[in-house]
Order: C-alpha cells, then sequence, then structure tokens
C-alpha cells in the first residue's frame, strides 16, 4: 500500500503560491510568536478553518512549508548561480582564477539581491534566526553548511588557504545579513546601496 503523503506536502502542492507568499510576507515581518493567526487568515483572504483544512499542524506546519520554500528560492536563484559559474572551465593561472571567482561572487550577489526584492526586502531564515532559530531545524543549518562551502570555494580560487577562505565566506554572509537586519531597523542605509558597496569592495580585494 502506497503511503500517505505527508501533512507538509499536502500543504505545499494544494495551497497556491499567492497564499504562501501572503503568509511569508506575514511572518517575515512579525516573525513567529507576532504572527496570529486572524493576521494570516486575513492576509491570505481565507478563514482560520480553511488554514488549518491547509495545515492541520497549525503555524509550525506553516513555518516548516515557508522555510523550505524560502530556502530552495535563496538556493536557486544565488547559490545554484555561484556554483554554475564556478564550474566553468579555465586556465589556471592565478589573474584568470581570480577572475573566474570575482564574477562568480558577482553573480552571486546579483542573485542574492534579486531574491531580497522577490521577498520585499525581507528574509524568513534571517528572521527566524534572531527571533526562533529552533524553527530553522538541522536540515537548514547543514543547508547554511553548503552554502559557506561554496562561498569558500570561490575564494580559494583566489589563492586564500581554506580555513582562510571559510573566514572570507562568513564574513561575506555576515555582512549581508547584517546590512539586512540594520536596514529593517530603520538604518540610513539602503540593499541597494549594500550590494554596490560589495561588489566594488570584492572588485578592489580581487585586483
Amino acid at each position: 500500500m502506497t503511503a500517505a503523503p505527508s501533512p507538509t506536502h499536502i500543504a505545499k502542492s494544494a495551497m497556491p503560491a499567492e497564499m504562501l507568499d501572503a503568509l511569508l510576507a506575514v511572518f517575515s515581518a512579525k516573525g513567529f510568536d507576532g504572527a496570529s493567526l486572524a493576521q494570516l487568515s486575513q492576509a491570505c483572504g481565507r478563514s482560520k478553518a480553511s488554514l488549518y483544512h491547509h495545515f492541520p499542524g497549525g503555524k509550525g506546519q506553516m513555518i516548516d512549508v515557508l522555510v523550505t520554500r524560502c530556502a530552495d528560492d535563496l538556493d536557486q536563484r544565488a547559490f545554484q548561480r555561484l556554483a554554475q559559474m564556478l564550474n566553468k572551465s579555465t586556465s589556471g593561472k592565478p589573474k584568470a582564477q581570480r577572475a573566474k571567482a570575482t564574477q562568480a561572487l558577482e553573480v552571486f550577489l546579483d542573485g542574492f539581491a534579486d531574491y531580497l526584492h522577490s521577498h520585499q526586502g525581507n528574509c524568513l531564515l534571517a528572521t527566524l534566526a534572531l527571533t526562533q532559530p529552533k524553527l530553522l531545524g538541522p536540515r537548514q543549518s547543514d543547508r547554511v553548511n553548503t552554502w559557506l562551502s561554496q562561498l569558500a570555494s570561490a575564494f580559494e580560487l583566489t589563492g586564500c588557504k581554506p580555513k582562510a577562505a571559510r573566514r572570507q565566506a562568513q564574513a561575506l554572509l555576515a555582512r549581508l545579513y547584517g546590512s539586512l537586519t540594520i536596514t529593517a531597523m530603520g538604518a540610513d542605509l539602503s540593499l541597494q546601496q549594500t550590494f554596490k558597496r560589495l561588489k566594488k569592495d570584492l572588485q578592489s580585494e580581487m585586483s
């Protein structure tokens, strides 16, 4: 007998994208505890009963679906593009390797900016990391380590040793998410400015 699909799988397949986007917007802005069922149902244009029909597990199940959806989206827009650039063949000369790394990291930054733009400047992963990190789960922790390894691979092309490349990767993600946080706090800094400065700094460091 074929096993019944999990409630999470049912929710993901049955919920229209626009409804998931509405839930995401509320959770990203208010966090897990701050998002009430009334706010979530209003944002979706559905009743609470309808939400429970799609998500019998309540807010916890909604977050599980949305975290996976956000991580998949970020991976596709930014990290997969980075990997594709790094997999392109090039000469083994240091100058060519640095140029390849610079281009790959710029493509990554463009993808990251694209991800944030599509989420109205919010990132649920960042919101939960600051408020309810346990909700991200071990799977996302493994994924972040994979992302850091991909970024470190780019820095290794510039001649960095593995440990130094890992630190560079961590510093880049920290700067991205730090800028996202202080922008959300009302700092006079746009995300567009952040990405522009990061690209300029990368070009300077790689030259």
